[in-house]
């Protein structure tokens, strides 16, 4: 395991500029801090849980089947990092696809957003608040802009459903303001709560903030105490804004294992081992959504419920870069997924679907089966073999040291740096506009990642390979994050043009830079 130096770097050139404030992707965000390893708010250590499990044959899946959707999963789902399956409570599937190990929490992005509504009705069901309570009620000491008569209306529910009514503003902006909350509640309205549905992250943090309001305590602790720990999750990331509120649309990070047993409470009625965790209404309220998308696709409580001819509804907590925990009542079945790709929770599902040969009553035993599926999931999680001889062309030889000074780009970037020597690994150096010393990074050239310390600690991982004579691929994946980028370098001895792709989102930029 590599450490990431905070090496000063006297040989590169010219006069840092900073004069110029430029957007950043959560590259540019996870890149610059890199280097920490300092926990933020709302992190708990824990041992991983146990769950039941099950052979496949046991509840109606064919191993060999399933074994072979698993090898084709990296091919036809582009990032996909984790997979795990259970049906009847019981896991019979859990598999980590190279370079994510399944053992640091992964982050789940929009997943959030369902265990903030969680809370919020947990609280309700204590008497805490009401989900029609208004939202201002909750901040009599605030003085709020753009109020009127429906903001004055906006109700908890309102804000757990989507159904708002602000003209919401984008994220960013919530981000860089002083005080995120009050941002939200200025946010000025175009509709009247409760009649039109509206994807708005900022109001899942407002949420969050009512729950805190409510009850003296942030949505993280909350979580940690009364939701996670009688699941028996203790490893747990979900930092908090920097008046120390949980961010209630993202930020959430668990363990794909521990992720999908949130998706079994809900499954189960909101039963945990015997014990009612959560209120029996709350689960129930995703039979009749109150919110429907444009699409058509109902949405309650932070999850998306859509009807499906033959299996009846599946409900599905989403988010980005291919994080979803999906609910199938008619076949008692949870499948969850983490990654950091484009890839739908539908492809994944009928994939699977593939494997069940009986959804009524258990196979017979399939030894061989087993054993198929057993070898296909190690091989999954461990990886291509190292190549055993790496070339570089002339051009590595002739780029080898070469600063470039880049040009504004989305990712903040202001310089960069490439190390070939004889070997499987390179050294590649990057300099931000808000950081005081280069970063200096390994990376693996025989087809295998080297990963370094991230953020919170959590590995991250950079793989390159040379396209050819005077293409270099450069793969960035957080590996327990959604953020994975592919910068395709062409470096000279006179400058620099690459071509960065956010894999999560298909956005395309290029990044242009001269030798210094």
């Amino acid at each position: 395991m590599h450490t990431v130096p905070r090496l000063r770097l006297p040989v590169w050139p010219g006069t840092r500029n900073t004069s110029h404030a430029i957007g950043r992707t959560g590259l540019a965000t996870l890149l610059a801090c890199a280097l920490s390893a300092t926990a933020l708010p709302g992190t708990a250590a824990g041992a991983p849980t146990d769950r039941p499990t099950a052979t496949p044959e046991e509840l109606g899946f064919d191993s060999a089947r399933l074994a072979e959707v698993l090898a084709v999963m990296p091919e036809a789902f582009p990032g996909i990092h984790s997979l795990v399956a259970a049906r009847g409570g019981a896991v019979f599937v859990e598999a980590n696809f190279y370079p994510y190990d399944g053992i640091a929490p992964h982050g789940l992005e929009s997943v959030a957003k369902a265990v903030t509504a969680t809370l919020a009705g947990m609280a309700a069901d204590a008497g805490l608040l009401s989900l029609d309570s208004p939202v201002l009620s909750f901040f009599p000491d605030r003085e709020i802009a753009n109020l009127d008569e429906r903001k004055e209306a906006l109700t908890v529910a309102d804000l757990a459903d989507m159904t708002t009514g602000y003209d919401c503003r984008p994220l960013d902006d919530m981000r860089a303001s002083d005080d995120w909350v009050q941002f939200v509640l200025d946010m000025p309205m175009k509709a009247e709560p409760g009649t039109t549905y509206e994807y708005c992250n900022p109001a899942s943090h407002l949420l969050s903030a009512v729950i805190t309001a409510a009850t003296g305590a942030s949505a993280s602790e909350l979580a940690t105490d009364g939701l996670f720990g009688p699941l028996g999750i203790g490893d747990v990331v979900w930092p908090a804004d920097p008046q120390g509120v949980t961010h209630g649309w993202a930020s959430l990070m668990l363990t794909p294992a521990d992720a999908a047993a949130f998706g079994q409470l809900w499954l189960d009625g909101g039963q945990w081992d015997g014990q009612q965790i959560l209120p029996s209404w709350l689960p129930g309220a995703l039979t009749a959504p109150d919110a429907t998308s444009p699409d058509g696709t109902g949405y309650a409580l932070g999850w998306t419920v859509v009807q499906s001819d033959g299996v009846g509804p599946i409900v599905s907590a989403r988010g980005g870069g291919g994080q979803y925990i999906v609910l199938i009542p008619a076949l008692d079945v949870v499948v969850g997924t983490t990654g950091s790709g484009t890839y739908g929770p539908g492809d994944l599902i009928g994939a699977l679907a593939t494997a069940l040969a009986d959804p009524v009553a258990p196979l017979p035993p399939s030894p061989d089966g087993e054993a198929m599926l057993a070898d296909t999931i190690e091989q999954l999680a461990a990886g291509p073999p190292p190549a055993t001889d790496v070339a570089s062309p002339a051009t590595a030889t002739a780029v080898s040291g070469v600063a470039y000074q880049l040009e504004p780009n989305p990712l903040g970037l202001e310089g960069l740096m490439l190390e070939f020597a004889d070997g499987p690994e390179a050294q590649l150096t990057l300099l931000f506009a808000d950081t005081p010393e280069p970063i200096v990074l390994p990376v693996g050239l025989d087809g295998r990642y080297r990963f370094v310390p991230g953020e919170l600690g959590h590995p991250l991982g950079l793989l390159g390979t040379w396209q050819d004579e005077r293409t270099f691929v450069l793969e960035y994946d957080t590996i327990s994050n959604v953020t994975a980028v592919t910068l395709v370098l062409a470096p000279s001895t006179e400058g620099l043009r690459a071509e960065a792709l956010d894999r999560t989102n298909g956005e395309v930029f290029e990044i242009a830079g001269r030798a210094t």
